[in-house]
């Protein structure tokens, strides 16, 4: 017969399951596979916290998901950003806004 503690299944057995015993809870060994980092971000002004806690419950999801998809969009759209300053500079020899005048009025001047 196994030994439990108070009820509870022993840690040899959780262990022989794939499961770990972890202070009154049983979680997955997946969890435990690939650690996560945390981060925590100190005088958040109340009205951004707000706006962060009403997206989230209109996205239904958690303000930590909100704010890590934000984290994430900035850090996508500086690597971006740095790549772009890298490329070297074109310059087409005419501009931008006379290309445009010049569709249009190609485009004004063809028949119906």
């Amino acid at each position: 017969m196994l030994s439990t503690l108070s009820g509870l299944p022993s840690v040899d057995r959780l262990l022989a399951e794939g499961a770990i015993a972890c202070r009154f809870r049983i979680m997955s060994l997946p969890c435990y596979r690939r650690p996560m980092r945390n981060l925590q971000v100190r005088n958040v002004p109340d009205s951004l916290h707000e706006w962060l806690r009403r997206c989230a419950n209109e996205h239904r999801r958690t303000i930590s998901d909100v704010v890590l998809a934000a984290l994430k969009r900035e850090v996508a759209r500086q690597e971006w950003n740095a790549r772009l300053a890298m490329r070297p500079r074109t310059d087409p020899g005419v501009s931008a806004a006379s290309l445009l005048e010049e569709e249009r009025r190609l485009r004004d001047a063809e028949p119906e």
